[in-house]
């Protein structure tokens, strides 16, 4: 089984707790553990392991005199955690504030550290501190040391003695030239073609790489021999403990000779520490480019980003690119799985005795694994977790893991134990010190009644399920996290003392962890899909993990790691090949780097991007040649010009349509885009073939095509200059200029309507009616009278005789605005054919005060006036005469 620093001892190493082992459901003469109805507020906060320790306490059963009144679990438990002074290293998450800090000072902590962005205080407080610091409103939960591991895989004697014969046996094989620096040379170097990157001059001068592992105990021992830098830098106080990081170093400058170097641990007893170093490495003084980690956190949500993850997308958004070990915890491809995903069913089976007395009284529902209510572990394992779909510090759904012997009679472990009210994590964690868990185990998950159904997972972490019980899904936490390269390892002994071919002769390593990874909630806790956090309906999103694959099982000069296998190995290495392309070209942003390192990538296992390897197996470009960027413009206008970009720089003004070269050469394997920096006047200009990866040759197929967006011109009437500008319709849509222009009116207008400036008639080409309407703003040189409406001449449906008609329009000072689909009301050809052709004008109604056509007057408009001018003299002589009389 794969391990890390010895992993069947990492119970004692990193101060582990330990699991229920064959655990007295009476254990202090109270209520079963597992029946979290007796539970004090404070309790329900701790994890339970705290719980049990904290009551052994109060009991007064850590005396050494009384230590053997303990159950096995507590008593172990507390050996490994509980200093002679009474004291024990604890993780508090809650709101961090001066306040809490002097609390804890005042009841004896010490070792105080903050981690404020991540809602997480770490101290060493007297284990009958506990209850109080738990009783406070601003606590949210506490528990012990977080445990982590690194993802390095550790032989057996017989596959180390292998592995070392097969490596001597192609020693004198490695063709081409390579930097080699200290007494052994990484045989990545070869296998992906490194040494020719250093034969062209390419070792990643520049670049600033930071490695984050466990600690970096012989770092001054390797630069003794050569084998690193005289300059690593590492965090002050973040030096670590052990010396994997030292070997990941190694493998960078065998890689990378010329980048800089820095180093951090990954193991502070927190996630909150590890995601805090992780943000300082991105930031100044050390500014990483390039961030590469071999750590996994067991706590690490599943199903969310925490506190690591969410730092890597910290350091990303600054333009630094994250690499992570996939982790060694089998993939289902090469029927290694050790992780089960599903959405829970509960059995018709009731849980067996010896589980349920765990309970007490309180029912509980197992979960069906097909026809059984358990699952059995088909390889032993130290550490099984179990995680399920609630958000991460808001779970109000309690289930429960518990591992029981073969025949389900006794309890060896569980993590039944922590409450979840609402508050905590969706995540149980049981562990067995020693050989651990034995093959045969059964492992039961256990939902208490009335908790909501929710997709579970369960992974033995580096043990084996069933085949036909075993899924994809196993890599996990921030090593497959959205913005993380995920690095699964390949064999290099399959390079055969050269580079690797890729295809079936490249496959990965059978412990290398798989994807995909399911996400159900956003970094800060908002369901992706709100009510659906399943499986089986398609809730939330899947990340296509993992992301590529690199070389491991090489050598180094680190004591422990002289074979250096695992995607502990193979991340360093992918992250080193980074660091050559970065290098060759600083101006590459992330996104760039990681394109250029797709486009290099042999495809291996299934085709294409698949979830064991992703891409494939990333490869150095070469880096002897470069290559220009350039193609050809067209439709720019006379006396126009368009200035282009490449990358967001290098500059080229182009002044006529034809062909275009960026001035600088890029390499082989470099990405470019080519970009619109400046479009010329009253056009707008589009690239296609514009980004991609550059191989061993010119590009020269870079297309730029410009449109006519605006005219400009004086009205048929004499009124001043207008302007039409055109939007919409695609990128390609625009007036085509021989046939658009300010003309005048086709036919005598309709009665008691003038068109005072003339009309605008237009041809628009590359407008089909699929990219939407086209938008026209006519621009006079005055104000439109109010009533004015906008007048077409042509042909309607129904009515193919030319007339005039008017079409929605919106009129806004001197301006109207109007739009148009190809083939519908106000395209004159009627037809969806993607060209639109258009006469039209403001027409002014003779109301308005405009110069509208005067109306003639008719023979009887005439008589009437008369008439009424005769009537008028005769009433006036009436009048005149009756005065005489």
């Amino acid at each position: 089984m794969g391990k890390c620093i010895g992993f069947g001892s990492l119970i004692k190493a990193l101060g582990l707790s330990l699991g229920l082992a064959m655990v007295s459901a009476g254990a202090f003469g109270q209520a079963p553990l597992g029946d979290k109805s007796s539970w004090t507020g404070a309790e329900k906060k701790m994890d339970s392991a705290l719980v049990e320790l904290t009551r052994a306490a109060a009991e007064g059963k850590l005396q050494a005199q009384r230590m053997r009144e303990l159950p096995g679990n507590v008593k172990e438990f507390a050996k490994q955690n509980v200093a002679a002074d009474q004291t024990i290293f604890i993780v508090i998450r809650g709101d961090v504030s001066p306040h809490l800090t002097a609390f804890i000072k005042a009841h004896g902590g010490t070792d105080i550290s903050e981690f404020a962005p991540f809602r997480t205080i770490t101290a060493r407080v007297p284990v009958a501190a506990i209850n109080d610091i738990a009783s406070r409103a601003d606590v949210q939960t506490i528990g012990p040391r977080e445990q982590a591991t690194t993802n390095r895989y550790e032989l057996s004697p017989k596959e180390l003695k292998a592995y070392r014969e097969r490596l001597e046996s192609l020693k004198n094989l490695s063709p081409g030239a390579a930097t080699n620096v200290g007494s052994v040379t990484w045989q990545g170097v070869t296998a992906h073609k490194a040494n020719l990157a250093h034969a062209a001059g390419k070792t990643g001068t520049g670049v600033r790489v930071c490695v984050l592992s466990d600690g970096v105990n012989t770092l001054a021992a390797r630069q003794a021999t050569g084998d690193l830098p005289a300059t690593v830098t590492v965090l002050p106080g973040q030096a670590g403990s052990g010396d994997e990081g030292t070997a990941m170093l190694e493998i960078v400058y065998d890689m990378a000779p010329g980048a800089s170097l820095y180093f951090a641990t990954g193991f502070g007893g927190s996630e909150a520490s590890m995601a805090t170093n992780i943000v300082a490495l991105g930031a100044a003084p050390y500014s990483c480019n390039i961030i590469v980690d071999d750590v996994t956190y067991f706590r690490e949500g599943a199903f969310q980003d925490g506190p690591i993850a969410q730092a890597v997308n910290t350091v990303t958004t600054g333009g630094a690119l994250y690499f992570s070990s996939a982790a060694n915890s089998g993939n289902l491809t090469h029927n290694r799985s050790g992780t089960y995903e599903g959405d829970f069913v509960a059995s018709a089976t009731p849980v067996p005795p010896a589980v349920q007395a765990f309970y007490g009284a309180t029912p509980v529902q197992s979960h069906a694994f097909g026809g059984l209510n358990y699952t059995t572990l088909t390889a032993a394992t130290t550490t099984v977790s179990l995680k399920w779909s609630d958000a991460l510090g808001a779970s109000g759904n309690d289930y429960d893991l518990v591992v029981t012997n073969a025949g389900g009679t006794t309890v060896l472990g569980s993590s039944g134990r922590n409450a979840q009210t609402g508050t905590q994590d969706p995540v149980e964690i049981s562990q067995l010190g020693g050989a651990g868990f034995p093959v045969g185990s059964r492992l039961y998950v256990v939902k208490s009644t009335g908790a909501a159904t929710r997709a579970i997972r369960l992974d033995t972490n580096r043990g084996r399920l069933p085949i036909g019980t075993g899924t994809a899904g196993s890599t996990f936490g921030h090593n497959a996290a959205a913005n993380t390269v995920s690095v699964a390892a390949v064999n290099v002994a399959t390079a055969g003392g050269g580079a690797f071919t890729g295809g079936a002769a490249n496959p990965v390593e059978t412990y290398s962890s798989d994807g995909p990874r399911k996400m159900f909630y956003q970094p800060n806790g908002t369901a992706i899909t709100p009510g659906n956090f399943l499986f089986g309906t398609s809730g939330g999103t899947t990340l296509n993990k993992v992301d590529m694959a690199a070389a491991d099982c090489g050598s180094t000069s680190t004591p422990g790691f002289i074979t250096f296998c695992g995607t502990s190995a193979a991340a360093p290495t992918a992250a080193a090949i980074a660091a050559l392309i970065k290098g060759n070209n600083p101006a590459l942003t992330r996104a760039q780097v990681l394109a250029a390192m797709n486009t290099t990538a042999l495809d291996i296992e299934a085709p294409g991007f698949d979830r064991d390897s992703g891409v494939g197996i990333v490869m150095v470009p070469a880096f002897a040649a470069t290559y220009t960027i350039g193609g050809t413009v067209s439709g720019l206008g006379a006396g126009k010009s368009v200035g282009l970009l490449n990358n967001g720089g290098d500059g080229v003004t182009v002044n006529a349509n034809g062909g275009f070269t960026f001035a600088t050469a890029l390499a082989s394997g470099a990405a470019y885009n080519v970009t619109v920096g400046t479009q010329p006047t009253g056009q707008t200009c589009s690239v296609t073939n514009g980004s991609g990866t550059v191989g061993a040759a010119n590009i020269t197929n870079v297309a730029v095509a410009c449109i006519v967006t605006a005219i400009t011109g004086p009205t048929s009437t004499g009124t001043g200059t207008a302007t039409a500008t055109l939007t919409g319709g695609g990128a390609a849509c625009g007036f085509v200029t021989g046939g658009s222009g300010f003309v005048a009116q086709p036919a005598a207008p309709p009665a008691g309507v003038s068109f005072p400036h003339g009309f605008f008639r237009f041809t628009a080409t590359s407008c089909p009616a699929a990219n939407g309407g086209v938008t026209i703003t006519v621009t006079y040189p005055s104000a439109i009278p109010p009533g004015a409406q906008y007048y077409k001449y042509g042909k309607e449906a129904g009515n193919t005789i030319d007339h005039y008609y008017t079409i929605p329009a919106t009129v806004s000072g001197n301006q109207v605005t109007f739009t148009i689909t190809d083939g519908q009301l106000g395209d004159n050809d009627l037809v969806a054919n993607g060209t639109i052709i258009d006469p039209g004008a403001i027409g002014v109604p003779a109301a308005a005060g405009g110069p509208a056509v005067q109306p003639v007057p008719t023979l009887s408009q005439y008589a009437l006036m008369a008439l009424a001018l005769g009537m008028f003299l005769m009433a006036a002589r009436r009048r005149q005469g009756k005065r005489r009389r």
